[in-house]
């Protein structure tokens, strides 16, 4: 695997690394979502969004969308 990614153009790997953060993101997501089946997609992504960035931050996002900005 070492090999593998030395011989890959600098494009290459951050191509790869951009496809792995996707998938792992979906899963994540989709992991979530399986614990609050009656969630909608939003209410998903700001659990996600607070797993990952805090409740703070999570909490002005809530009020940003409330607010009818986004």
């Amino acid at each position: 695997m070492t090999q593998r990614l030395r011989a890959m153009t600098p494009t290459e790997r951050f191509a790869m690394a951009a496809e792995m953060t996707d998938f792992v993101c979906e899963q994540s997501l989709a992991a979530i979502a399986a614990t609050m089946p009656d969630a909608s997609p939003q209410e998903v992504q700001l659990r996600w969004c607070e797993l990952h960035y805090g409740k703070p931050l999570t909490d002005r996002l809530r009020a940003y969308l409330a607010a009818g900005k986004a």
